[in-house]
């Protein structure tokens, strides 16, 4: 059974949940929260801060005017040209994300069993840090300033330096790309 739900423009979306089942929130406004277990979520053109949630599925994001925090297991993560992301966290699966900004407190991108792939606004001013067990560490196009280097850590800045970013992940890559 699937529920396909419309609202009208000016209608804002705070919530939406279920269990054993996938959504899919396309041209919402205003500051959301999305939660399931057992499927997946798909958000795409819409204006306001996203919190998604899941379990035993994949979380897709983009075109969002606005901050997103994404959390699943068993699922990768990928998030698309957004205002910023603030945590990304995922078990058993791989993260992309563009980063064209962070949260307040920075940037906070957590996998085990997966790659992280970064593609970092080259114009921003952060602090970025880096650490894996098991997998190699790039950084493809980013003037980054290195202050530490190890063969499972990265430590550095971005600029002048500023909020910070922090990835990591066991068996797993990391790779961090200019997003131009």
């Amino acid at each position: 059974m699937s529920y396909d739900i419309k609202v009208p423009f000016n209608v804002i979306v705070k919530s939406v949940g279920t269990s054993n089942g996938a959504i899919e929130l396309k041209g919402s406004h205003g500051d959301t929260e999305i939660s399931t277990s057992n499927g997946t979520i798909d958000v795409e053109d819409s204006k306001g801060d996203i919190d998604a949630s899941t379990s035993n599925g994949t979380i897709k994001i983009k075109d969002v005017t606005g901050y997103v925090s994404a959390r699943t297991s068993n699922g990768s993560i990928r998030v698309e040209r957004t205002t910023g992301v603030v945590v990304l966290e995922t078990s058993n699966g791989t993260i992309e994300t563009d980063v064209r900004g962070v949260g307040e407190n920075g940037l906070r991108v957590r996998t085990s069993n997966g790659a992280i792939e970064l593609k970092i606004d080259p114009a921003l001013d952060i602090d970025l840090e880096a650490k894996n067990s098991n997998g190699k560490i790039t950084v493809k196009d980013l003037e980054v300033v290195v202050q530490e280097i190890s063969k499972t850590s990265l430590r550095g800045r971005l600029g002048e330096g500023g909020k910070k970013v922090s990835c990591r992940t066991s068996n797993g890559a990391i790779e961090l790309s200019s997003l131009n």
